[in-house]
């Protein structure tokens, strides 16, 4: 309840009045605002321009569902303003109120009552596209006047209170999401129900790294075969092929296998010239480089905190990362202002027993794999966990 009273928010009960007895009644007056239902009906109109950004658009079908279900009021969509008006995205409350319109970055949106209009609108284009302020202006709006909440994908998961009567009180909210980037993988992405509670729950965002397995890519496969010594050391007599790639390791500490997989990248960010990051994690599996060099990085001191390393019994953290900030250095030298992604992962998953500083232009992705599926349940894991 106190979001919603912070929010400016009025639910008025079926009678306006309080009874006294029963030959009286105290009349309590309504505040100033703006009236959006009563008696499970509205005289509002939502207002979406024709033209308008697929966000503004998805936002009114939102919004104009969920107050049906909430109230039982029917409001219409219209692409005119009217007297009485919910304004959905910056050509709609351009129309209404033009002296609100300001720049909003990327991701950003306002929610303001102006009696008798409701206006919701936010940045819904951005370069990449990813920009959806009005849906989050509405999202925001649902949740915290309505207390609409979606606790999980389908509707099983869609929890709608009931109001009879909806009275705003004055409204002025600017709103972003906090983190450039927001995430969750491996929910069944291809579910609409789940895309659908993604978008819901504000995931995605303009940020994004790189990240996956990518020893597959670079250095391109002549270079292996021209150079077997950049192969990890056990498989360099062996044949190699493109489709084996997915699990061959590298040898790590090479020098030109170093420059060549540096080289890669370039020639991948050259060629993609609006990318952001481009991943440099080694390929899943094992089959590790057992050459000295390589080896001389891991790590299998007992550490108090992980003696086992989750089940690995040895640490590839500062082979990798010692990798990561020889190829990020390199391609830094070129291309200053790019990312490169980089796992930490299974056997490098766990910190080095003493830090290593990373390069300015490396993003470290943590995939806690001893912990997937449903190992929190152990209390050695949860202690490795934090």
């Amino acid at each position: 309840m106190h979001a919603l009273l912070r929010f400016g928010l009025v639910i008025s009960a079926a009678l306006l009045g309080m009874a006294c007895s029963e030959r009286a009644t105290l009349r309590v007056p309504r505040p100033s605002g703006l009236e959006l239902v009563t008696n499970h009906s509205s005289s509002h109109v939502l207002y979406v321009a024709r033209d308008a950004p697929r966000a503004a658009q998805l936002a009114a079908g939102e919004l104009q569902r969920l107050i049906r279900v909430s109230t039982g009021a029917s409001i219409p969509i219209v692409n005119e303003p009217a007297a009485r008006v919910i304004a959905l995205g910056e050509a709609a409350v351009a129309a209404i109120a033009p002296e609100l319109i300001e720049p909003l970055a990327s991701e950003s949106y306002r929610v303001v009552s102006r009696s008798p209009h409701l206006l919701l609108w936010g940045r819904d284009s951005d370069e990449d596209g990813r920009s959806t302020g009005t849906l989050f202006a509405t999202y925001t709006f649902l949740e915290e006047v309505f207390g609409v909440r979606w606790l999980m994908p389908g509707p099983l998961g869609e929890d709608v209170p009931h109001h009879t009567n909806v009275f705003l009180s004055h409204i002025d909210k600017r709103g972003h999401p906090a983190f450039g980037g927001r995430h969750l993988m491996y929910v069944n992405d291809v579910d609409p129900d789940v895309v659908t509670w993604k978008r819901r729950q504000r995931l995605g965002g303009p940020l994004t790294w790189s990240h996956g397995h990518a020893w597959e890519d670079h250095p391109p496969l002549e270079v292996l075969q021209a150079h077997p010594d950049f192969r990890a050391a056990q498989d360099r007599k062996l044949p190699i092929s493109q489709p084996a790639r997915k699990h061959d390791k590298l040898c790590t500490t090479n020098p030109g296998l170093l420059d060549a997989f540096a080289a890669s990248v370039e020639g991948l960010l050259a060629a993609q010239p609006g990318a952001q990051s481009v991943s440099i994690s080694p390929s899943d599996g094992d089959g590790w480089c057992d050459c000295a060099a390589c080896s001389a990085l891991d790590e299998t001191r007992s550490d108090s905190r992980f003696p086992d390393y989750g089940g690995y019994h040895i640490s590839r953290t500062r082979r990798i990362l010692t990798f990561y900030n020889e190829v990020a250095r390199r391609v830094a030298v070129r291309f200053p202002d790019r990312l490169l992604g980089g796992l930490a992962y299974a056997s490098y998953l766990y910190p080095p027993i003493d830090p290593i500083a990373l390069a300015p232009t490396l993003r470290i992705i943590v995939a806690p794999r001893p912990y997937y599926s449903f190992n929190l349940y152990r209390e050695d894991r949860q202690r490795e966990y934090a």
